[in-house]
């Protein structure tokens, strides 16, 4: 069975839709990511309350380190990323440290991670679709370290 899916202007067939929750001016709204590609609805579901999730699963697939980042600005509070070899990396790639106000940088665990996200109310890590985007951004990430 196939869905239409909503990007944007378009409508897409997929033959299978993830639905995955996060946070829209304090709002709790649900996106649908097939996991094919690094959209627009994949960049907000990862950096709007599934961060955790995708460097979770960057950790699990490449063995990077988790690390927590408080920044400031327009987008402050906290944010999980990846640490890869070339640089700290989030659902957009390399560059983290350019895109964001970072104030102050703490390694943690996944058992950290976890913890952090319970205790602050966050939404449990969809890891099964976490995954499927991870695979997405080491390519990335590879392909612009090289």
């Amino acid at each position: 069975m196939s869905l239409q899916v909503k990007a944007g202007d378009f409508i897409e067939e997929v033959d299978y839709a993830h639905p995955i929750q996060y946070y829209e001016r304090a709002t709790v709204r649900t996106k649908w990511l097939t996991g094919t590609k690094i959209d627009d609805d994949a960049r907000t579901v990862f950096t709007q309350g599934q961060c955790h999730a995708i460097a979770i699963a960057l950790h699990n697939l490449m063995g990077w380190a988790i690390v927590l980042l408080y920044v400031g600005g327009s987008d402050s509070g906290w944010h999980f990323v990846a640490e890869s070899p070339w640089g700290l990396v989030d659902i957009d790639g390399l560059g983290v440290e350019s895109r964001y106000d970072i104030l102050e940088t703490s390694p943690t665990s996944v058992g950290e991670t976890l913890w952090l996200v319970g205790h602050w109310g966050m939404f449990e890590p969809n890891l099964e679709v976490a995954a499927e985007y991870a695979a997405l951004v080491v390519k990335q990430v590879s392909n612009t370290a090289n």
